[in-house]
């Protein structure tokens, strides 16, 4: 997948504003209804999501509300884009939003923060491909002005199976591959999760690892102060309604992860689910 890398923008100010109750309560900056292609596993048109970002914005609150539906995979992957209609720049390619993974409605979903910087005065465009045919994704983009926060002038999305329209397979108990070498040197690390079909009411934890097969090497969750390796507690929480909620709202790690490396991830839980990992370069103020 295609990606654009932004340039480094004049760093001022932050403008936001959020009373902090549910994601509908966000100012909204932006927001579209994305239509996938009547053939499974294909991308979509096109549609506009926010005709000119109002600010150097130095990343946003993704909010989308796919449609899940108990024992149904109802998995979606995202491109977002900057330009106009026939001139597309992908920024953020592949993104799984299904299962409702961004869902608002349920007192522990968030909306996830990207860190990624767009410049001033772009179109901001997205298309989708999903399971299920001609299925829609609702989307919201909250806009953070540049300034008082470390941000990112490019992403890439591993962990992509385009034609299951999925994330990697998180094993549970063993490592998996994600991706057998990134493309560039990793600044800043995000963990995705994804979800097929539910078995209902289960946790997961994810523990990501570099190396070769059978010699992975975990890097995160990182080790405590006596040298041992740890989980976070809480994980990720699959519903009956197909839906993944809980966890933490961003995860953004900062960590060193030379081009050409093998990533991998290890599932803790009782289900199987899936992963992506967000590889954030270039970093700007900070």
């Amino acid at each position: 997948m295609a990606f654009t890398k932004m340039h480094r923008p004049s760093i001022s100010r932050v403008e936001f504003e959020w009373d902090g109750a549910n994601p509908e309560d966000f100012t909204q900056s932006g927001e579209a209804t994305l239509t996938a292609s009547g053939t499974a596993h294909t991308k979509g048109s096109y549609a506009q999501i926010v005709a000119s970002t109002p600010f150097d914005v130095g990343g946003f609150y993704l909010y989308a509300a796919a449609n899940a539906a108990s024992s149904t995979d109802t998995g979606q992957l995202l491109d977002l884009a900057i330009g106009g209609s026939g001139s597309e720049q992908i920024i953020l390619g592949d993104l799984a939003v299904g299962s409702s993974i961004l869902k608002g409605g349920h007192e522990n979903n968030h909306p996830r923060f990207i860190p990624l910087f767009i410049p001033e005065g772009q179109e901001i465009r997205g298309r989708i491909q999903a399971v299920q045919a001609s299925d829609t994704l609702e989307i919201d983009i909250h806009f953070v002005e540049a300034g008082a926060f470390r941000s990112y002038q490019q992403c890439k999305v591993y962990g992509v199976d385009a034609a299951a329209t999925e994330g990697a397979l998180l094993q549970n108990g063993s490592w998996n591959e994600i991706e057998a070498s990134t493309d560039y040197d990793i600044e800043a690390l995000m963990q995705w999760p994804t979800l097929d079909t539910s078995l209902g009411g289960d946790r997961m934890m994810v523990r990501v690892g570099t190396g070769a097969a059978s010699s992975e090497v975990q890097i995160w969750p990182p080790k405590d102060s006596a040298g041992t390796l740890i989980d976070f507690h809480g994980g990720w929480r699959t519903g009956s309604g197909e839906n993944l909620h809980n966890g933490f709202p961003s995860q953004c790690l900062p960590i060193t992860i030379p081009a050409s490396t093998r990533l991998a991830s290890y599932g803790v839980g009782a289900r199987l689910n899936g992963i992506q990992l967000l590889g954030f370069s270039g970093a700007i103020n900070g």
